[in-house]
């Protein structure tokens, strides 16, 4: 991608950009352009890394949460949302069918988690029930009602660890996020106003990067104008 993108700006600064200045092939603008390509590539390092980071989390975090029989339709949701979001990526982001499936996985997603935290209610009641109801038995009795009451609360400590590890996991997911999203829009401003002081008119170009589960704004830089000093 980050390839591309340097044709690109190539071919707005040769076909769409042909001032004076660069049709005489002026030194300091292409000094100048040079520098833009560098800082974004440092830009692109920065988002590679923020990306590998996120899939290592997301790996472990998948690992994790499929020893979780309570929400294995769950994870078969969040990984055919991941296989949408990579296909997405592919497609430059605007293929409107895989777009409209992301917002389907999504909702299906949403519609999962409310059916899951209505089922852990369920389970923590039923675990007090049964443990009652072991009180007031006797003989086998007592001990059926309170192997329910065990495995109830032992489902119901289950989906509380998924709720924990989901809440860690996305955590960490996010400040790698923010981070990636601080430090490139640092740069990016910076690069910005290099650019100007040289001579070039450069703007914020935001692209979709997928970060796991998620994919977020990032702001590389494009040249959009020049002229002299």
């Amino acid at each position: 991608m980050k390839k591309l993108t340097t044709v690109l700006f190539g071919l707005v600064l040769l076909f769409s950009l042909a001032t004076p200045a660069f049709a005489s092939g002026d030194p300091s603008l292409s000094a100048a352009l040079e520098k833009v390509e560098l800082a974004n590539d440092e830009i692109y390092s920065e988002i590679d890394h923020g990306v590998s980071a996120v899939d290592t989390l997301q790996k472990d975090y998948f690992n994790k949460i499929s020893k979780i029989e309570e929400v294995a339709h769950i994870l078969t949701l969040k990984r055919e949302k991941t296989n949408i979001l990579i296909a997405l990526e592919a497609s430059g982001q605007t293929d409107e069918k895989l777009n409209a499936a992301l917002a389907e996985k999504e909702a299906e997603l949403d519609a999962a988690h409310v059916l899951l935290s209505v089922k852990t209610e369920k389970l923590k009641d039923q675990a007090a029930t049964f443990a009652e109801n072991a009180l007031k038995a006797g003989g086998k009795g007592q001990a059926v009602q309170q192997q329910k009451a065990d495995e109830a609360l032992a489902a119901y400590d289950r989906v509380q660890s998924y709720f924990t590890l989901t809440d860690e996991y996305e955590a960490e997911r996010d400040a790698i996020i923010q981070y990636v999203y601080d430090v490139t829009l640092t740069l990016t401003e910076q690069g910005i106003q290099e650019a100007a002081e040289n001579g070039l008119h450069a703007e914020c170009s935001w692209i979709h990067v997928r970060f796991g589960d998620v994919r977020e704004w990032i702001d590389p830089i494009e040249i959009v104008g020049g002229g002299t000093k």
